[in-house]
């Protein structure tokens, strides 16, 4: 499998990913990769946004992500904001 790496990831930016919660799948974008401040275990430290088009937040959890050029990664992935009809979901990378 593949490493995520920052620079992977902002090759993908404005693109969709699948998220799946469990049984459920839901097509999210990535809207922001952002470089982390302080030392990183074994790399660069690093956040990802990405914004999915749903009413209700899904909980906290490790979610496997899959996009097409990059493959299937299962992240840690925590609902940080919520819009009229999107809510965003962070990853973060350290």
């Amino acid at each position: 499998m593949n490493v995520l790496t920052r620079a992977a990831l902002e090759q993908c930016l404005e693109e969709h990913f699948e998220l799946h919660f469990g049984q459920e799948a839901v097509t999210a974008r990535l809207v922001r990769v952002a470089r982390l401040t302080g030392p990183g275990q074994g790399g660069e430290p690093f956040s990802l946004l990405f914004r999915a088009d749903m009413k209700q937040a899904l909980p906290q959890g490790i979610v496997r992500i899959s996009h097409p050029r990059l493959g299937d990664h299962d992240v840690f992935l925590v609902p940080v904001g919520q819009g009229q009809d999107s809510i965003d979901y962070e990853a973060v990378f350290n």
